[in-house]
């Protein structure tokens, strides 16, 4: 009759120690990995928060605008997405889009005009910058002007992500990685207004007053979905 085996024992050790580790490591990971800082909306919270009459300007319709890529990563980009075309007393038209996301990361980043509207065939012009209020904050907005076919549109768009108004992809990918660095996963959000014509100053000047009064209309779960902490 023999005796246990112990040349087993210092592997067993080892096992357990590297399995004990590998166990750390992986709950150090689940407790580092960036949780999401906000809940998405309520369904409809979107529509209901933006008001359908703003100044001189009339909802008319939720079609007729140029919009992202309907893909999988689009439906997974937005939480919210609202479309609208107000009209004006003279028959001017202009179009919103506001478009949500409770949770933005370095792969699901907010569809700029810079993406979506060549997609569609536009040419854009080099975007300008145009400083703007929101919610008594100074921010600051980008300008272009889009073309094809003779077409003519003018456009204003801003974006916010967590507690930065953020002008461009790069900016856009900094406030998401700041924000992953301090556990949690920003909500971000994108608002475009555009209207046809061929003079920029007005139609621009149109783009930020409607800006401006939209802001004011906001209810007050709209102010936070747009403006975010810094809603005043």
């Amino acid at each position: 009759m023999t005796g246990p085996d112990i040349s087993t024992a210092p592997l067993d050790r080892r096992q357990f120690a590297l399995g004990g580790a590998l166990l750390a490591l992986t709950g150090a990971a689940f407790a580092l990995k960036p949780r999401r800082s906000v809940p998405p909306p309520p369904p409809g919270l979107l529509d209901s928060a933006v008001p359908r009459v703003i100044g001189d300007w009339r909802y008319m319709t939720a079609s007729g605008l140029v919009l992202p890529p309907t893909d999988e990563l689009s439906n997974r980009l937005y939480d919210q997405v609202l479309t609208r075309i107000y009209e004006n007393r003279n028959g001017m038209q202009l179009a919103l889009l506001i478009a949500y996301g409770s949770t933005q990361n370095t792969s699901l980043q907010l569809h700029r005009p810079e993406n979506c509207y060549p997609a569609q065939g536009f040419e854009l012009s080099e975007p300008q910058s145009v400083p703007i209020r929101l919610g008594g904050v100074a921010a600051e907005a980008r300008e272009v002007r889009a073309e094809r076919a003779g077409i003519v549109e003018h456009l204003l768009y801003w974006a916010r992500i967590d507690r930065t108004f953020t002008v461009d992809g790069s900016e856009d990918r900094s406030a998401v990685i700041a924000a992953n660095l301090k556990g949690y996963l920003p909500d971000g959000v994108l608002v475009r207004l555009s209207m046809p014509g061929t003079d920029a100053m007005a139609s621009v000047a149109m783009l930020e007053d409607f800006n401006g009064r939209m802001i004011d209309a906001l209810s007050d779960a709209g102010r936070h979905l747009l403006l975010g902490h810094m809603a005043q």
